[in-house]
């Protein structure tokens, strides 16, 4: 088996970040969710960093970045700087910020 490059692994991650997301999302009733991942990825090209913008039902949105390599890390650890983001997007969806 050989090991995926280092944007194979970010595009994992960028799945790994939405499954997050969702997740937490869900348990705050958070609904009607919309990801929008680096502009020029349907081209190909990942961006570095990747930037991300989540909107949610009556208008609420987040825009985050993540590097290639967070994303990379975050399907195989557990990256605190990482679940942050995560958290300050669905906060920020969810009304708690």
């Amino acid at each position: 088996m050989v090991a995926a490059s280092g944007p194979a692994r970010a595009i994992h991650g960028i799945m790994e970040v939405e499954k997050k997301i969702i997740r937490l999302a869900e348990e705050r009733n958070v609904h009607g969710r919309r990801f929008e991942w680096n502009d020029d990825l349907d081209f190909g090209h990942l961006l570095d960093p990747v930037p991300l913008s989540v909107f949610a039902a009556g208008g609420k949105s987040a825009e985050v970045e993540f590097s290639q390599a967070e994303l990379a890390r975050v399907v195989s650890v557990v990256d605190a700087a990482t679940d942050t983001k995560i958290n300050q997007i669905v906060q920020t969806l969810a009304g708690e910020t």
